[in-house]
């Protein structure tokens, strides 16, 4: 009897405390993915600005007056490698930073599909053509007072910026280091990870079919718990929080999930 009493007091033990940490974990999960999204916003906000430039409205402007214009940018937001100007047909017209290829025309690939597609607004994370390395794109269409397409406005920041705002110590709990964080597009692919970055843009994530199965049922934030093996150690009970990307004001998001 003694034994059933100390197991149940154990069980229920294990329960609230199992509960306080998911509530912990969901919550923490919900800030930083409306973090993300708020700095997402803003960025674009700032490229928005940038795009009502009469430089870039007036198509006749030069290379000189246009990467003018880019480097004010640049020196405003030195968080960003680069930033540049296309035109409509992918030619790089100006740019400032690393990237260069002034002249060339971009594939048709990364943020081009779309923005074919209507899109103004857009973030994008790939291997960019001219850095070669995980690149986050933050994407603008330049629009002129007729309504017209007549540009396209590329600022480029490293994947690794992300570490520093999803490191989630002040927004977790002094061992928010044991956590494992990652970010996934609409199909599983991982951008961001904070314990695997060889993985980043290279595989879909070992849990996407769990939660692409939960995802249609949850509005914001939901967790579940499942076993894992890992290598060269025993099977372990894993909680996994995840979190459904909502946007920011005109910015509607991309779909993405926060685990």
């Amino acid at each position: 009897m003694g034994s059933v009493s100390f197991y149940g007091v154990y069980s229920f033990q294990h329960n609230i405390l199992e509960q306080d940490i998911t509530e912990k974990l969901e919550s923490a999960a919900e800030s930083q993915l409306d973090k993300l999204d708020r700095m997402f916003y803003e960025r674009l906000n700032g490229l928005d600005i940038l795009s009502a430039s009469p430089v870039f409205l007036a198509q006749s402007s030069s290379r000189k007056q246009m990467n003018r214009e880019l480097e004010k940018f640049l020196s405003r937001y030195s968080q960003y490698n680069s930033v540049s100007y296309y035109d409509m047909n992918r030619v790089k017209l100006a740019s400032v930073g690393p990237s260069k290829l002034v002249g060339k025309q971009h594939a048709r690939s990364e943020y081009w599909p779309a923005i074919y597609a209507g899109r103004d607004h857009i973030v994008n994370v790939s291997i960019s053509e001219s850095l070669h390395t995980p690149t986050i794109h933050f994407v603008d269409r330049v629009i002129d007072n007729h309504g017209k397409s007549v540009g396209v406005l590329v600022a480029r920041a490293q994947v690794a910026e992300l570490y520093g705002l999803m490191d989630g110590k002040k927004d977790i709990d002094p061992d928010a280091a044991k956590y494992k964080v990652a970010i996934l597009d609409q199909d599983g692919t991982i951008l961001y990870s904070n314990h695997n970055k060889e993985a980043i843009l290279n595989a879909v994530d070992e849990d996407f079919g769990l939660i692409k199965e939960a995802i249609p049922a949850v509005r914001t934030v939901s967790s579940l718990t499942q076993i894992h093996q890992e290598a060269h150690s025993a099977e372990k009970e894993v909680l996994m929080v995840f979190a459904k990307e909502q946007g920011y004001r005109n910015f509607k998001g991309n779909g993405w999930i926060l685990k």
